[in-house]
């Protein structure tokens, strides 16, 4: 199985539902950089902190990192951060799901 790379799963694996210029935004304060730098590095798969940031990638995008076939995209973990953010997005405005 050959490796994927993080921008192989950037541009081919994640759902059109998430936009990439507000996951970049998200990007671009974790890292406390301007669109630039942010989308080369992006580009480029170089991460500062590799562990931090692979776990904030997880956490808010749903793409990880294993040492046997590179970066993946998690459905199901982005299932559960859209799911999240509906319940949290209902709690700010009172309303129940």
């Amino acid at each position: 199985m050959k490796t994927k790379t993080f921008w192989n799963v950037w541009t081919q694996d994640l759902p059109a539902s998430l936009s990439k210029k507000e996951a970049i935004e998200q990007i671009k304060n974790h890292w406390g950089l301007s669109y630039g730098p942010t989308y080369r590095r992006l580009r480029g798969g170089m991460f500062p902190n590799f562990v931090k940031d692979i776990s904030f990638m997880y956490q808010n995008f749903g793409i990880g990192f294993n040492m046997d076939r590179g970066f993946f995209f998690d459905h199901q973990q982005f299932e559960l951060i859209n799911e999240k953010e509906e319940l949290e997005n209902a709690r700010i405005f009172n309303l129940s799901k």
